[in-house]
């Protein structure tokens, strides 16, 4: 079974700024892969995530527009992330993830970035195994990988 990654954060989702990249994130996930996992920075932010997601379904449910993307899910930690299990990893739209994870907010270009994201993402690079980011989240890219990336946004 291809288990496919995303990465979510509870700011994108609870501000609604980014929302919409994690909906059509998913949506797409769901077409082309078996299962879903999404990802989240620790136990606190998958709680969130989990209670937003829940909404969401109440809201689809009450205008009886029931949407599958947020039925069948699962939401683990980062710390609980294991690479094989993975056939590729997406992260969604949004700052939420670079405020979290890395020191971008304040140490500009020269960020560090949270170890156990970058064993994740090292694990599965080293795979060669596909991994995505879409809009603000390819600020990760050049941090994440052993070579030099030039990232444009706009």
């Amino acid at each position: 079974m291809q288990v496919m990654g995303v990465f979510l954060c509870s700011s994108d989702f609870s501000n609604g700024t980014e929302f919409s990249d994690a909906f059509l994130t998913v949506s797409s996930v769901k077409k082309h892969t078996d299962k879903a996992l999404f990802i989240a920075a620790d136990d606190s932010e998958r709680a969130v995530i989990k209670d937003l997601i829940e909404k969401c379904n109440v809201s689809f449910t009450a205008n009886e527009k029931k949407s599958s993307y947020f039925d069948d899910y699962e939401i683990i930690s980062l710390k609980e992330s294991v690479p094989e299990l993975l056939s590729a990893l997406i992260f969604s739209g949004g700052f939420g993830v670079i405020n979290q994870l890395t020191s971008f907010e304040k140490d500009g270009n020269d960020y560090m970035i949270d170890e156990q994201l970058f064993t994740l993402v090292s694990e599965i690079h080293k795979k060669r195994k596909s991994i995505g980011f879409v809009s603000q989240s390819s600020l990760l890219a050049p941090k994440l990988f052993d070579t030099s990336i030039r990232v444009t946004l706009g």
